[in-house]
């Protein structure tokens, strides 16, 4: 994490973004379960979204890195030459990221449904 005193270095800090990444999400499981939670829920489900359009990202730049690692070791930037662990270890991280696009998609129609519900109990209620 740029700039935090407290990160000793980058794999320090990608493990310690993943645990902040986890306390979030268990804290959205804690407060996403309540009726009264309802009114929030299409701006929460926007922001789940970019979150996971983040971790996408995210998972790209580590198969990537994995790439470019593979390279610095002397093999070629050619997916053939690279070694069979750099392989799978790349292509499940560009499936973990396919499988987050498509929990994004999901989750935009979601919002929209969502919208659509709070709609319909705002129509009745007025």
């Amino acid at each position: 994490m740029p700039g935090n005193p407290n990160v000793a270095g980058p794999s320090e800090a990608l493990a310690t973004s993943a645990d902040q990444l986890r306390g979030a999400a268990g804290a959205l499981r804690d407060h996403c379960c309540s009726a009264d939670a309802m009114a929030a829920l299409p701006d929460s489900l926007a922001r789940v979204r970019e979150t996971l359009d983040l971790l996408t990202a995210s998972l790209q730049r580590m198969a990537h890195a994995v790439a470019d690692r593979d390279c610095e070791n002397g093999r070629s930037a050619d997916e053939d030459s690279a070694a069979p662990e750099a392989r799978a270890l790349r292509w499940h991280l560009h499936t973990s990221a396919a499988a987050l696009r498509d929990a994004s998609h999901a989750c935009a129609a979601s919002g929209e449904w969502s919208r659509r519900m709070l709609g319909r109990e705002d129509d009745r209620a007025g």
